[in-house]
């Protein structure tokens, strides 16, 4: 549905918190892994399958195509899981592979090393623009719910690869980036509900609580994803970019809560209070590390909150 919004005290809020994620990705995306390059990091990319100011699907391409780039056709001998990371809103091309390039130094920083883990990163258009009837963030949204079948299909073939059969799939989300992962795990379960996913790790979800919480994403989420605590939403509620979800959708976001007691879960969800794990003031885009700019040193942010339920 097309929403015409006016200026209001809510819009100006928006925007402050809008211009808080900018300032925040700059700070630790940009400065945090110099000179990254396509090279540097698998990607599974659906750029530019997306009109950044309405959102709807570009003319040739389909609701399931994506482009592997540096996908082995393959799976490596020894190769135990895939990590798949897939970034939140307004990241363009560049600040997505600096956050794949992030999330590949934490883990290798944690004993996860290439080749018994690889790292793959999911890129999608989140740097949207938004229109005189919807904003940058609701176009956003409407694209993230859309890959979602996208992310599902490439799961779907990477699995149907030689030796692949038996490589575990781990998904990890930042921000937005949960709504991308909770549309593929319902289309992964519509086309096969007895397929599995090791683990799924939301980081500072912007998403609807209800969205985990309701019945059939409930029954999904038990389905497909292992026992028995690997659905983590991993939370703060000092998260300061996420404020910017309470005033766009006049609720608090699921990565700023703690679910349990407030509303049903999943039987294999847990809540992760990982505040302590983020650089303090701008800490929404340091769940995945950062580089500490008072010490220069590499931090992992969250991810080590990640790892410890995979072992």
């Amino acid at each position: 549905m097309i929403r015409c919004k006016v200026i209001t005290p809510k819009l100006v809020a928006l925007v402050f918190a809008f211009l808080l994620l900018i300032f925040s990705s700059f700070l630790f995306t940009n400065a945090s892994i110099a000179e990254a390059t396509h090279e540097t990091t698998s990607i599974v990319s659906t750029r530019d399958h997306f009109n950044p100011y309405y959102g709807y699907l570009k003319w040739g391409y389909t609701t399931t195509g994506y482009t592997p780039i540096g996908i082995p056709a393959v799976c490596s001998t020894g190769l135990t899981d895939i990590v798949i990371f897939v970034h939140g809103w307004n990241a363009d091309e560049e600040d997505a592979i600096d956050q794949f390039n992030m999330v590949k130094e934490s883990l290798s920083s944690l004993g996860l090393f290439h080749p018994l883990v690889q790292v793959i990163g999911f890129s999608w258009d989140s740097d949207t623009f938004g229109s005189f009837f919807s904003s940058s963030f609701d176009v956003a949204q409407d694209i993230a719910l859309d890959n979602g079948p996208k992310l599902a299909n490439f799961i779907l073939d990477f699995k149907s690869q030689p030796h692949c059969e038996n490589v575990e799939i781990r998904l990890v989300a930042h921000s937005l980036g949960s709504r991308v992962v909770l549309s593929a795990l319902d289309e992964l379960h519509r086309r096969d509900r007895n397929y599995n996913v090791a683990s799924v790790d939301l980081l500072g979800a912007a998403v609807d609580p209800y969205d985990v919480s309701k019945q059939s994403m409930r029954r999904v989420i038990q389905d497909l994803v292992g026992f028995p605590t690997k659905f983590d939403n991993h939370y703060c509620p000092f998260d300061d970019t996420l404020q910017l979800y309470l005033y766009e959708e006049g609720l608090e976001a699921l990565g700023s809560i703690k679910l349990e007691g407030r509303l049903p879960i999943p039987e294999n969800y847990q809540d992760v209070y990982v505040c302590d794990q983020l650089y303090s003031g701008q800490n929404h885009m340091t769940y995945m590390g950062f580089v500490n700019p008072s010490t220069n040193e590499l931090e992992d942010g969250a991810m080590d909150r990640v790892v410890d339920d995979w072992r």
